[in-house]
């Protein structure tokens, strides 16, 4: 037969192959390419290729019949393999150690087959499924060896993968440094950003697109409702529906479920009816999610009897829509009608899931159902009490705790252990007095010992402070007016105990599902020098309590959902309230001080800077040359066999690297020689503690206005701090006329300035200086105070500080004869990114000692924790990553353990949910410099262990904290450092 005949044979069943829609068909086709003589071999491949491309993806195809077919040809070619290769990572999610679409990718790279832009996304797609975190590294690798890492295709596979892993940072790489974008590319990396908490990095993408879809306008607006930024949501909406007709995106179903839950958050019952009417105005068909939604927004905004309404339009309700109708009745203390509806729900057939019982748990204690033991009601419907006198529900074999107390002999016990307690307090301090007053005559010669002794028993309670003033006042008047004082001290101490004492038996008393009550601001005050471990040890009983003060409660929360509850899922309702006023003196309107537009405009600032790869870059160099002269500093110190004190040259250290990349400019305190740079470092400490300590010093803002004790101290500090922040500021400005062409600055301050330029009004001295001790505090305490524990915990396990120096040395391919210079060359990107043990080590330190080991937020109105605690408005909440870091529940029985293990899965780290790994924080305000602050301790930590083998100079000496608003070592780490080569 000629060419052209064959070509013809070719032709004709390659047509029968595009008309074939069966798999009978199918194989009888099969058949005749098999037996046919007169197709030549790249005829035959290619048919067969079609064959099981058919077979493989076609919905009329079959996957069996054409794996069978591909394991019996001869030399399968590329188009087989990707076509074997699609079907497997598209029609099967399993979890097994070698999912086929991946044997069948090794199997290709051996057999000499270069993949294609066809073949990564799909291999990719598979490790997504998986979320293969570690596979997928290694198939970017071979994209960029292949040279197709630039395909726009393989460029969202590899952005997909590493969003729905958690690693923003390498998503948003790719990102950067893709030659060409589609809008598949967009909308990937802002869902990334969404779902890691990064919100206005999100906002900020999705301003730069030029051409929008639905899945961006949905990805943004569902994104901002469940970020906590229901507002801006809605503001989202607003901007969809006025785009002009070109770009008109008209809202579907996810849209206005969206819409409507923010609407429901926020309690905005107006902005919800015209989204209903919206929705009815249109015709859009709306599912059972959408009207589900809408009975909760009515709900939710007190409009029962329109819940009710659209809940009776619902033609086939599901459970979900059965349980938010009985929620709603619930919540507005409707208990009977939410009983009726669930015996509707339960005679239509529809099976109650736990959140229906939970509604249903709030429903009884509306209608006095726990309080007063009648439990024949819930026997009927499935809720049993587990033991009489106790607080547990049994649903379906599942014990639930009931948070109401249920034995007065519990309260009353508590009453007197207190009453014990305090009463205890009181006569010590009675005593001393008494006894300190009888030396009164000879004034002269025990003045020394009056002064120290009350000076003791003034760290106990604050107020004291007042009535050792007083009393050293009696000294030099005469009797009558010194016990006229006291009287009014006395007095004075009578009122605020009663108040106390008052706001603490009202709160305990009370029956309303309130966090147990595990003392006062008493007891906050007797354990202040070592408070994180005393709420550790509560923690380990209680995962959500409370203090009482005379004003309101504090409450302590360590259960992870709790955690994301407050940071994300309703993260509107905790702001900074009174911390930011207790914070303000310092931090002014600084990131970590601020809440709302001023947060949001330098959160939106700082995101822009930290995610530039000029700032990257810029300062990855800083970081290298300054722990170069930190090793040098440590060098001399260690020929000479002298004690390092390692806390303070690292504070140094990360001081002068901080002020190099944030202000541009060399401090070089790690000289010691600026005396002006030294006191502002003291100051700031200083005023740290001073701080920090407000939160239980009933009394600061009096010894503020008469400017006396910590706070004439805290004044002084200030103004140290400004004096050195607004000359920093005015020397940058001076800097920055000199060249004015230059706008592409590296340092922060510098692109801040160039900013206020746009708007002079808003960007002030004053605010500028508040964002350049927000980025000292964040740059210098967070760095150098986990520097400080990690080399700490790596002399107190010293296989685990040879493990670390051995990774450093295999990765960086460094000799221990090299200089320093030479090893700064080799510790590159590259070399930190395999550097996995390394960083499992700092985690791990970061878990047991938090940079930040409890933070504060203020709630601004009512609301239920997931644990089902209430929090009342102007409650002050606190999350602990100090505490949750030792929790067995959350870690497992060795959480107390130094196990960097814990973080590595096959040789490589894997990261852990942030509500639960809280020391970068979690949802909209998520560390910004994260990436930032793990660079700079990983090139410090390397160029240490590298070069010096380090000892404490005491090793039976347990380390201790100062009570700060950071966890700094008391007292500094004091270390020999013997050397690994000579630097």
């Amino acid at each position: 037969m000629t060419m052209i005949e064959s070509r013809s044979v070719f032709k004709s069943i390659w047509r029968l192959l595009d008309d074939c829609n069966k798999i009978r068909d199918l194989k009888q086709i099969h058949s005749q390419i098999i037996t046919s003589p007169y197709l030549s071999k790249s005829h035959h491949l290619s048919l067969i290729s079609r064959l099981l491309f058919f077979c493989a993806v076609s919905d009329s195809g079959s996957l069996a019949y054409a794996s069978r077919v591909f394991q019996v040809t001869d030399n399968p070619n590329l188009s087989m393999y990707n076509a074997m290769i699609r079907a497997y990572s598209s029609q099967f999610r399993n979890r097994d150690e070698n999912p086929r679409s991946l044997v069948l990718y090794k199997q290709m790279l051996l057999n000499y087959i270069v993949p294609d832009c066809i073949t990564i996304p799909f291999i990719l797609k598979e490790c997504v499924s998986r979320l293969d975190f570690v596979v997928g590294q290694g198939i970017h690798a071979h994209s960029v060896k292949f040279g197709i890492h630039d395909d726009v295709y393989v460029g969202n596979s590899m952005i997909s993968l590493y969003t729905v892993c958690g690693v923003l940072r390498f998503a948003y790489k790719v990102f950067d440094e893709m030659p060409k974008r589609d809008i598949v590319s967009w909308n990937s990396i802002i869902i990334g950003c969404l779902r890691s908490g990064e919100l206005d990095m999100a906002q900020d993408l999705f301003m730069r697109m030029d051409k929008k879809n639905i899945i961006t306008w949905n990805s943004v607006i569902t994104g901002m409702c469940q970020g906590g930024r229901p507002k801006e949501a809605i503001e989202f909406f607003r901007d969809m529906l006025s785009l002009i007709e070109d770009d008109v995106v008209y809202p579907d179903k996810i849209t206005l479920a969206s819409v409507i839950s923010a609407c429901a958050s926020l309690g905005w019952l107006n902005h919800g009816k015209w989204v209903h009417s919206y929705m009815l105005r249109n015709g859009i068909e709306c599912d059972m999610v959408v009207k589900t939604a809408v009975v909760d927004m009515y709900g939710k905004c007190g409009n029962v009897s329109m819940a009710k309404r659209v809940f009776e339009d619902i033609h086939k309700k599901d459970v979900l829509a059965w349980t938010s109708m009985i929620s709603v009745y619930a919540l507005h203390g409707h208990g009977n009608e939410a009983f009726d509806i669930f015996d509707e729900m339960v005679a239509c057939g529809v099976r109650p899931n736990r959140v229906t019982f939970g509604a249903l748990l709030t429903a009884c204690a509306h209608l006095g159902l726990v309080e007063k033991g009648r439990w024949g009601l819930m026997n009927e419907r499935g809720l049993k009490k587990d033991i009489p006198g106790n607080s547990m529900i049994e649903v379906d074999g599942i014990l639930y705790e009931f948070s109401i107390k249920g034995s007065s002999n519990i309260l009353m016990e508590e009453i007197k252990s207190l009453l014990y307690q305090l009463s205890k307090e009181i006569k010590a301090i009675v005593n001393k007095v008494y006894l300190l007053l009888i030396q009164r005559t000879y004034k002269h010669n025990y003045y020394h010992l009056f002064l120290n002794q009350l000076l003791l028993i003034s760290k106990m309670n604050t107020f004291l402070v007042f009535f050792m003033f007083f009393i050293l006042t009696g000294f030099y008047y005469s009797v009558p007016f010194m016990l006229t004082v006291l009287v009014l001290v006395f007095l004075f101490l009578a009122v605020l105990l009663s108040t106390l004492l008052v706001s603490y038996f009202k709160e305990l008393m009370s029956n309303d599902h309130r966090p147990p009550v595990v003392g006062s601001t008493l007891n906050m005050l007797m354990h202040i020098d070592h408070f994180f471990d005393y709420v550790a040890l509560i923690a380990k009983k209680h995962h959500t309590f409370r203090f009482i003060t005379p004003t309101h409660s504090e409450v302590y929360i360590a259960d992870p959902i709790n955690v994301e509850h407050i940071l994300k899922s309703n993260f509107q309702n905790y702001t900074k309230g009174d911390h930011k006023l207790i914070l303000g003196d310092l931090f002014g309107n600084g990131i970590f001080a601020a809440d709302g537009d001023i947060w949001r405009h330098q959160r939106k600032l700082a995101s822009l800077e930290f995610s530039a790869k000029v700032l990257r870059d810029f300062s990855t160099a800083v970081f290298r040359s300054n722990t170069a002269k930190l090793v040098k500093k440590v060098s001399e110190s260690a020929v000479d066999k002298q004690v390092i004190s390692l806390q303070d040259l690292l504070m140094r250290s990360t001081l002068d690297s901080i002020f190099k990349v944030g202000f541009g400019f060399d401090l070089d305190t790690l000289s010691g020689s600026d005396e002006v740079s030294n006191q502002f470092m003291t100051a700031f400490d200083d005023s740290s503690c001073i701080i920090f300590r407000r939160y239980v010093d009933l009394l600061w803002r009096l010894k503020r206005y008469f400017n006396i004790g910590s706070e004439a101290a805290l004044k002084k500090n200030i103004e140290v701090i400004d004096n050195f922040a607004y000359e920093l500021i005015e020397r940058k400005k001076e800097q920055m006329k000199n060249v004015k062409d230059d706008r592409n600055k590296e340092d922060i301050l510098s692109r801040f300035l160039i900013e206020s330029e746009k708007n002079p009004a808003n960007l002030t001295d004053q605010y500028l200086r508040d964002i350049t001790l927000s980025f000292v505090i964040a740059g210098k305490d967070s760095t150098a105070n986990t520097l400080t524990w990690f080399f700490y915990m790596l002399c107190k396990h010293k296989p685990i500080q040879e493990k670390v120096t051995l990774e450093v040395k295999e990765a960086t391919g460094a000799e221990y004869t090299y200089s320093i210079n030479e090893f700064s060359l080799k510790l590159t990107e590259a070399a930190l990114d395999k550097m996995h043990y390394l960083h499992a080590a700092l985690t791990e330190t970061l878990r047991l000692y938090p940079a930040v080991p409890l933070d504060g937020k203020h709630s601004e109105k009512d609301d239920i924790l997931p644990d089902g605690f209430k929090i009342k408005k102007g409650d002050s909440i606190s999350y602990m990553p100090y505490p949750m870091g030792r929790m067995t529940y959350i870690w497992g029985e060795d959480a107390e353990e130094f196990r960097p293990e814990r973080w590595l899965h096959d040789g490589v780290f894997q990261p852990e949910s942030p509500f639960k790994f809280t020391a970068f924080q979690g949802g909209p305000r998520i560390c910004l410099g994260k990436d930032f602050a793990y660079r700079q301790m990983k090139i410090m930590a390397a160029f240490l262990v590298f070069f010096f083998k380090f000892q404490l100079v005491d090793e039976s000496k347990e380390a201790t904290y100062r009570t700060t608003i950071t966890l700094q070592m008391d007292k500094g780490l004091f270390l020999y450092a013997f050397p690994r080569s000579k630097p």
